[in-house]
């Protein structure tokens, strides 16, 4: 919500999660909305993207959701974008997240098929 209580579209920036059609999408988006309460929440804009969402950070008490959400296997870290404003430490942080998820094979790494959802967005496209 906006300061004026308006809905904002929003992404988490540095992560990208499977779609609701994909295969997981549903589980992914379970795992964020557990993820997302509990606790105060903080939103920290970062930039808009050319879809005019926000971009940025979710922190639910003191904790960072998308590296959670790495963390359990249910988005990928979106290295195309995560370099050019995601801090080294933080970038070593989310792609450990990441690669932790896939040798433990949790959340959608249970599935060695599991499609990135940026190409599974590429063969969807609507004519």
């Amino acid at each position: 919500m906006s300061p004026e209580g308006d809905a904002v579209r929003a992404r988490l920036q540095f992560v990208d999660a499977p779609e609701l059609a994909q295969a997981g999408g549903p589980a992914a988006r379970d795992a964020l909305l557990r993820l997302s309460r509990g606790g105060a929440l903080l939103w920290r804009k970062a930039a808009t993207d050319a879809y005019g969402r926000e971009l940025g950070a979710l922190e639910v008490a003191g904790e960072d959701v998308a590296l959670a959400l790495l963390g359990e296997g249910w988005a990928w870290h979106y290295r195309r974008y995560a370099q050019e404003g995601q801090p080294a430490a933080d970038y070593r942080r989310y792609q450990q997240a990441e690669a932790d998820a896939r040798q433990a094979r949790r959340g959608l790494w249970a599935d060695p098929a599991a499609e990135p959802p940026w190409r599974w967005r590429h063969r969807h496209r609507r004519p």
